[in-house]
């Protein structure tokens, strides 16, 4: 589920405002990142365009998933933030008394329940077991949940080929799959080798760098 405000329903279309914030979230059982939420709704994502930070939008965005929540009769929220700036940082959250459940640097899952005695959500992240699925050469794991990563997945497979790599692209095609990899980013992962070498969307720049310091 999305929302995005800014934009009025009675403005002509020439005249529609530019959507300046939004907020995606869903079931636990339905979250695409890597962790048991079972009765909760997991968010997905919260952003507030850089010129409109500052006017509470943000805290308006999660009033409205906790209301909904509510509203559903949910255990409470879960989300992962991470001090990557790829995602979400806690402070927001946490001025919401969102509270920590659980850490895996530089990702914290954190959660406000409803009900004291509602179980804690927790990361299902085994990445040894995944990373043995992948063996020698250049996989990247890529779902179409957020639409920054096909650009990325372009992107790191040209600059594999230049360096005269091979690359295989595992879809994660379902929240389920996104449960199994190998981060709790859940939507992307660079596998090389056996090891995860990036668990967030990188640019073509970033993974040639990365590859450099592996030679």
């Amino acid at each position: 589920m999305s929302v995005c405000p800014g934009a009025t329903e009675d403005a002509a279309p020439a005249e529609q405002v530019n959507p300046v914030g939004m907020i995606e979230y869903t079931h636990g059982s339905q979250a695409w990142r890597p962790v048991e939420a079972e009765g909760y709704l997991v968010i997905h994502c919260l952003m507030v365009d850089s010129k409109h930070q500052g006017k509470g939008l943000g805290a308006h965005l999660l009033d409205i998933c906790l209301r909904d929540a509510k509203k559903s009769k949910c255990r409470g929220v879960a989300v992962v933030t991470s001090s990557d700036s790829f995602m979400a940082g806690s402070d927001l959250f946490l001025k919401a008394r969102f509270v920590s459940v659980e850490t895996i640097p530089p990702y914290e899952l954190l959660v406000k329940k409803f009900r004291k005695d509602a179980p804690d959500p927790c990361f299902i992240v085994d990445r040894e077991r995944v990373l043995k699925k992948y063996g020698k050469g250049l996989t990247i794991l890529a779902a179409d949940q957020c639409p920054m990563i096909a650009k990325c997945v372009k992107d790191i497979a040209e600059a594999s080929e230049a360096l005269g790599l091979k690359t295989r692209v595992v879809r994660v095609r379902s929240a389920k799959q996104s449960r199994e990899l190998p981060t709790p980013y859940g939507v992307f992962s660079v596998v090389y080798d056996g090891k995860l070498i990036a668990e967030r969307p990188v640019s073509g720049t970033r993974f040639r760098n990365i590859m450099s310091k592996l030679a």
